[in-house]
C-alpha cells in the first residue's frame, strides 16, 4: 500500500503541474494584446499643415493607444522618407470588429504633420510607429497617403458629387464619381487629376452630359461606360478639353486602379483655363461611402518592446 502511495503522489504532483502550466498559459494567451487596421489610400487636402484620422483598433478597450497621455511620439515612414506627427487626440468611438475570433474596439487617433508643399506629397506603401511610455512600441501598415495643398477659384462651382460603388471581387470600393459643375464663364478644362498616387482617372471613358442625370450610386460600371470597361485596365488616351461657357454639365469620371486598394475618398485637381490663364480647382476630398466590407484589407499586429 506504501508503495502504491509513493507511485500515487510524484503522479499526482507531475499532474497538477502540467495542469497548473496550461491554465497559466491559456490565460496569457487570452490577455495578450491585439492590434488590428485596415490598409487603404488616404486623399488629403490642407490649408495650414496636414491633418488626418487613422483608425487602429485594439483588443483591450484599456489599452495605451486609447490614452493620449501615454504616446511618447509618433511618425509615418517607408523605405525613403520619415515624418514625425504630432498626435492631438485619441477618441474611443465605440466600433468594433471581430476578426479571427477576437472583439477588436477602435480608436481614431488625430494629427498634424509638420510641413507644406504646394505640389503633391506621396507616402506609398506607408507605417505609423507609435512608441508608448510603458518601453513598447507598435507598428502598423496604414496604406498610401497623398497630401495636397488646398487653392480656391470662384471660376467654376461644384454643385454635386456623388460616388459610385462597386465590387472589385473580393471588396467593394470607389470605381467612378459623378460631379455637377457650372460656370458663368468661358471655362476651358485641361485635365482632371487624383489626389493619389495608385488612383488613375481612364480618360477614354470620362463621359460628359449636359443633360444632368440621376445615377444610383451601386450602377455597375459596365452600364455606365460599356461592357468592355475595367477599373483594372490603364487608357493612356490624353485628356480631352471640355469646354464650360454659361452653362451646367455632369462629368462622370471613371477610376483606374493600379493594384487592388481600399478607396472610400477621393480628392480631385480640376485644372483649367480663362483667357489663356491656367488655375486649378480642388475637388474637397470626404468620405464618399461607408461599407464594414474592408476586413480584405485587415491585418493583425503586437506591441513589441523598444
Amino acid at each position: 500500500m506504501k508503495k502504491a502511495f509513493k507511485i500515487i503522489i510524484p503522479v499526482f504532483i507531475v499532474l497538477v503541474v502540467i495542469v497548473t502550466t496550461i491554465i497559466i498559459i491559456s490565460v496569457k494567451r487570452n490577455n495578450k494584446e491585439y492590434y488590428m487596421n485596415f490598409e487603404k489610400d488616404y486623399s488629403i487636402i490642407y490649408e495650414e499643415l496636414p491633418t488626418m484620422d487613422v483608425s487602429i483598433y485594439s483588443t483591450n478597450p484599456d489599452s495605451s493607444l486609447f490614452n493620449i497621455d501615454k504616446i511618447v511620439s509618433c511618425s509615418l515612414y517607408n523605405l525613403v522618407d520619415r515624418y514625425n506627427i504630432r498626435v492631438n487626440e485619441c477618441v474611443d468611438s465605440d466600433n468594433t470588429y471581430e476578426l479571427n475570433n477576437r472583439i477588436y474596439y477602435e480608436c481614431i487617433l488625430n494629427f498634424n504633420l509638420d510641413f507644406s508643399s504646394d505640389g503633391f506629397i506621396p507616402i506609398d506603401n506607408c507605417y505609423m510607429e507609435i512608441i508608448f511610455n510603458t518601453n513598447e512600441k507598435l507598428k502598423v501598415k496604414i496604406g498610401n497617403i497623398c497630401f495636397t495643398k488646398a487653392t480656391y477659384e470662384d471660376h467654376i462651382k461644384i454643385k454635386k458629387v456623388q460616388s459610385i460603388v462597386n465590387s472589385l471581387g473580393e471588396f467593394t470600393s470607389l470605381t467612378a464619381i459623378a460631379i455637377q459643375i457650372e460656370s458663368k464663364e468661358d471655362v476651358k478644362i485641361t485635365n482632371i487629376i487624383p489626389i493619389s498616387n495608385t488612383i488613375s482617372i481612364n480618360n477614354q471613358y470620362l463621359l460628359v452630359n449636359e443633360n444632368i442625370t440621376d445615377i444610383d450610386n451601386s450602377t455597375p460600371c459596365t452600364e455606365i461606360f460599356g461592357e468592355n470597361y475595367s477599373c483594372f485596365k490603364s487608357s493612356y488616351e490624353s485628356f480631352k478639353q471640355i469646354n464650360i461657357n454659361n452653362k451646367e454639365l455632369q462629368l462622370i469620371i471613371p477610376l483606374t486602379y493600379n493594384n487592388k486598394e481600399f478607396v472610400d475618398s477621393l480628392g480631385l485637381i480640376i485644372e483649367y483655363s480663362i483667357d489663356g490663364s491656367n488655375y486649378k480647382q480642388i475637388v474637397n476630398s470626404y468620405k464618399l461611402f461607408s461599407t464594414t466590407d474592408v476586413l480584405y484589407f485587415a491585418y493583425e499586429y503586437e506591441l513589441s518592446k523598444i
